[in-house]
């Protein structure tokens, strides 16, 4: 019957409904910057946030949160406390006991131990949740042997897909379950010339749990974003459990309801804001529409009411948006114009942000002010921790950009000094917000601050840290294919530290990209040759450990050809020479691999050749003397072997 009705007469139906359940329902928002554990676009973080929304329902993950455990645990992370942050839950008792049996009881099953502490916290609904999920003791031993890398991260998103639908599953469970995505262009930021390899795979782990949750009858997933997602590339049959919408403009009349529902009573007025933000015949642009509704309210708040003839039509779309930000300054305070102004550099803000903001550029900021600005309908919520945080439209920051009259770069400068003052109480969270606000009063120191801090925790294996860096790179503004391609060369290294080869892969190769086309534009590559080959050599390096040799072998002779062409620029340099001998070290550990003896004790005799060259400049050097050792160790085990 519902579905016979008209779209107006449905949704008066549908709000009128008695009797009717609230569904559990999460939002995870991939806009929201990274706040502390919060981070938003990747897979063990946003997982765990959907997990924090929906355990307020009943609903329970006993099998995903051991597998988190087991993740914290192998990769050094794990603490009460943390686990209580991350995992709050009415069975912490649970989660505290599997603790204690993964690290304090040797020597016993474990398997059987899980299972069976499960089934003595969560009692009947455990027995409910391992018929429904088909629980084994296998899959309890098979997530205590994935390698907490490589393997176990890629399967956190399938197994809180199969124990959500498992707990859907019961009779007693809630009918439906609601998962909300929003802005998913976020993955992406303003980098839309992106190789494809690279796009797909940042949302790759968002596409893992769809699938997983394609067989549930109980969830249903809705995601939005600016763009259609290109899944249907990938040559998986996405259309069996997607259903793709967009979500058009507004028609006339739904736009004239919008504009009675926020208090606009005059209908010449809504009339001419109608076509003032129409884009076609019927069809309204509804973040236009909403914008206008803003200025009508900004300016009652100031005793002016606007007449219709202050909606002119503009053709043009370009101009339409910087007419309407006018339109919006215009009709609010100086105090409201400037703390919009001021708040669209953040990328997340909130009350503390304001009043320091509003300190440093003297508007006011009274907690009524702060209501009112956030009011507004471009101010988004960004929930994090259960902190009140909000940010500015998109498409609102991106308009101010272009309307700049310094009081922008005023504001970057005083966000980058507030983070930095912030560095201790939120870490590298609040080093990477710090960063991102000099790089755009200054893309090159911005850009260099975050090469050396990547540098530094990758060098001492704060993977965490570099993950949050990562997050910011998208936002940054680099203006040098030199630089670039650096850039993507230090998240090559760090997504191949943490196993992530196929990622570290495409990073790689738009590190060769990128200096290929720097090298087209420069006259001399004098002091760039190392940079250069390193990529090659790092590339070959990975294709060895995916098997492929012949592309290893491949890479590493490109790696040697730009050394070579270094050292006829720059004779006997001696940084090039030592890391000459790691290319041919390498390419002689690969073909002793594939019983290529002959051609591998040439290669090792090339690398001894280039450390003792190396070693002329410098001979002390602990590192070439260490690497000529080393070769030297195996060409001496190579021989006894063949002997």
């Amino acid at each position: 019957w519902l579905q016979s009705r008209e779209d107006v007469d449905f949704c008066v139906q549908m709000q009128d409904v008695e009797g009717a359940d609230a569904l559990p329902v999460a939002l995870l928002d991939f806009a929201m910057p990274p706040r502390g554990e919060d981070r938003p676009q990747e897979a063990f973080s946003a997982l765990l946030m959907l997990r924090r929304e929906l355990v307020r329902y009943g609903l329970r993950f006993p099998l995903f949160d051991f597998a988190c455990v087991v993740y914290l645990l192998k990769t050094s992370a794990l603490t009460p406390e943390r686990v209580r942050a991350l995992l709050p839950t009415d069975d912490l008792d649970l989660l505290v006991e599997s603790i204690k049996i993964i690290t304090e009881v040797p020597g016993i099953d474990l398997a059987k131990a899980v299972l069976s502490l499960f089934s003595k916290h969560l009692s009947v609904r455990f027995t409910l949740y391992a018929q429904a999920r088909n629980l084994t003791t296998a899959d309890v031993e098979m997530i205590r042997d994935l390698d907490p890398y490589t393997e176990l991260p890629d399967r956190l998103p399938e197994l809180f897909a199969k124990d959500l639908s498992a707990a859907v599953a019961g009779t007693t469970a809630p009918k439906r379950v609601v998962l909300l995505f929003d802005t998913h262009e976020a993955f992406w930021g303003h980098q839309r010339a992106l190789p494809d390899a690279v796009v797909f795979q940042r949302d790759e782990w968002v596409r893992s749990l769809l699938s997983h949750l394609s067989a549930s009858k109980g969830v249903v997933v809705v995601l939005a974003g600016r763009d259609r997602p290109r899944w249907s590339e990938l040559g998986r049959v996405w259309s069996d459990f997607v259903d793709f919408h967009i979500v058009d403009n507004l028609a006339c009349s739904d736009a004239d309801r919008f504009l009675q529902r926020a208090g606009i009573d005059n209908e010449a007025l809504r009339g001419a804001v109608i076509r003032y933000t129409s884009v076609a015949e019927d069809q309204v642009h509804p973040l236009y529409l909403a914008f206008c509704a803003d200025v009508i309210r900004s300016a009652s708040l100031t005793g002016t009411a606007l007449a219709p003839h202050d909606f002119p039509t503009l053709p043009d779309t370009v101009e339409r948006d910087r007419e309407l930000v006018r339109h919006l300054l215009r009709y609010v305070s100086k105090e409201y114009e400037i703390a919009i102004r001021c708040l669209s550099v953040c990328r997340v803000f909130d009350e503390d942000i304001y009043l320091e903001l509003g300190k440093t550029l003297r508007f006011d900021t009274s907690r009524s002010s702060f209501a009112i600005v956030t009011g507004f309908s471009f101010i988004w919520p960004a929930e994090s921790m259960g902190h009140a945080s909000y940010r500015v439209h998109s498409l609102l920051r991106r308009i101010l950009q272009h309307l700049d009259d310094g009081v922008l770069r005023t504001a970057h400068i005083c966000m980058e000094h507030y983070y930095r003052g912030e560095t201790e109480g939120l870490g590298v969270s609040a080093l990477a917000e710090a960063i991102y606000h000099a790089n755009q009063t200054d893309w090159r120191r911005g850009v260099m601050e975050w090469m050396s801090a990547f540098k530094s925790a990758l060098d001492d294996s704060r993977f965490s840290d570099c993950s949050i860096l990562l997050d910011i790179r998208k936002d940054l503004t680099v203006e040098d294919d030199l630089i670039s391609g650096e850039v993507a060369y230090l998240a090559g290294e760090y997504l191949m530290h943490v196993g992530r080869h196929t990622s570290a892969e495409r990073e790689f190769a738009e590190a060769v990209s990128r200096y290929k086309q720097a090298r087209s534009i420069l006259i001399s590559m004098e002091g760039l040759y190392d940079q250069f080959a390193r990529v090659f050599l790092r590339k070959g390096s990975l294709e060895t450990v995916l098997g492929r040799h012949e592309a290893a072998i491949d890479d590493f002779d490109r790696a040697l050809a730009i050394y070579e062409e270094g050292l006829r620029s720059e004779p006997g340099d001696r940084v090039l020479l030592a890391n000459m001998g790691l290319v041919h070290s390498d390419k002689g550990a690969l073909l002793a691999q594939l019983s290529r003896r002959e051609d591998a004790l040439a290669s090792y005799d090339k690398a001894n050749a280039a450390y003792e060259s190396a070693l002329l400049s410098e001979p002390s050097s602990v590192a070439t003397l260490n690497n000529q050792g080393a070769v030297l160790e195996r060409v001496a085990l190579l021989s006894k072997l063949a002997g």
